[in-house]
């Protein structure tokens, strides 16, 4: 049974958008719910401009707790074992859901992937002022901005393969063959469905998979 008191909702748009809406509360069984400015949902928090920027804080506020802790112990640690808790305390946090990031400004994903230097860092027992490209290529870590892409590239892998669930593959469209010979008919090519507004609707996952310009051969 659904808690009336707890329930929460946001409403979302854009600034001008907000500005229009007088909605002061909503009635939900016996109790008057006023929307909030940013709510969470499976760990996620949405705010009311879907910028993502509450979550992305939270997000970094774990991460580097995590990383404040494995830096403690770190001299008792082998590299092997270092490797084991980044993933568990810092990158987790960094990959739970981060397809949703897809399109995010900039500042946004600089703000992550300090988390993953950091990390790096301390694995690697690198000085903090130390050349970080290098590190993440021997550790065999991606950017953030690529481990987005990455996680989109895999959930569309999947589904183009039945290895995702059925609701996943009801949104990918593979391209059908054309009455002429071309040589993109020997590639999986997706549909792309026409999406139109402004950024708060970055587009579905039928979207998101084609632009990356994935191309999958089905087997």
């Amino acid at each position: 049974m659904f808690n009336d008191s707890k329930t929460e909702f946001v409403i979302i748009g854009s600034r001008q958008q907000l500005s229009k809406v007088t909605i002061a509360s909503i009635k939900v069984g016996g109790c008057d719910i006023q929307p909030l400015k940013h709510v969470r949902n499976l760990g996620i928090w949405f705010d009311n401009q879907m910028s993502m920027n509450i979550h992305v804080g939270k997000v970094c506020n774990k991460a580097f707790r995590g990383v404040y802790n494995i830096r403690q112990i770190k001299r008792y640690l082998s590299v092997e074992s270092t490797k084991c808790l980044i993933h568990a305390l810092v990158t987790s946090h960094l990959d739970y859901c981060n397809a949703l990031l897809y399109k995010l400004p900039q500042y946004q994903y600089d703000r992550l992937q300090k988390v993953l230097n950091a990390a790096a860092r301390i694995t690697c027992l690198m000085p903090k002022f130390a050349h970080i490209t290098p590190v993440l290529k021997e550790l065999h870590w991606l950017p953030v901005k690529l481990r987005v892409a990455f996680k989109i590239a895999l959930l569309v892998f999947k589904t183009l393969n039945g290895l995702a669930p059925q609701y996943l593959s009801e949104l990918l469209v593979v391209k059908p063959r054309t009455t002429y010979s071309l040589r993109s008919d020997s590639e999986t090519l997706l549909v792309i469905p026409k999406v139109t507004g402004s950024l708060l609707a970055i587009g579905p996952f039928s979207t998101l998979g084609q632009q990356y310009g994935i191309l999958y051969h089905l087997a």
